[in-house]
């Protein structure tokens, strides 16, 4: 589950981890993110998290989070085909969602985010 601590709202009720590299490759590429579904990229020091929306369906929303697990930036209803987004500071998680759940949760950036 991943949580706001914040807000104290659910901003998915299920994860999957991607913490090697072709899992984080590989993304949701070729496949729709699933309602209630949080993707969670783990990265081995802080980076800037690019991603691209090559082969993903549908528009996602994108989280990244510093070590501590607070949001620093947020893109909401990321296209599909778009070519590269970055967030704005180094990130050591990523969380992508189905399109809308940023909003539902009411997540904003300083929020804490446990998984």
């Amino acid at each position: 589950m991943i949580r706001n601590l914040t807000k104290d709202t659910v901003i998915a009720a299920h994860t999957e981890y991607f913490a090697n590299p072709w899992a984080r490759a590989r993304g949701l590429m070729f496949r729709k993110a699933k309602a209630g579904t949080g993707y969670l990229f783990l990265f081995e020091k802080p980076t800037y998290a690019a991603i691209h929306m090559l082969f993903v369906p549908d528009p996602i929303d994108v989280l990244w989070l510093d070590r501590d697990g607070r949001v620093i930036d947020i893109a909401l209803h990321v296209k599909p085909w778009k070519l590269h987004l970055a967030p704005n500071g180094l990130a050591t998680f990523m969380i992508e969602l189905a399109a809308g759940s940023v909003i539902l949760s009411l997540t904003q950036v300083g929020d804490q985010i446990e998984f």
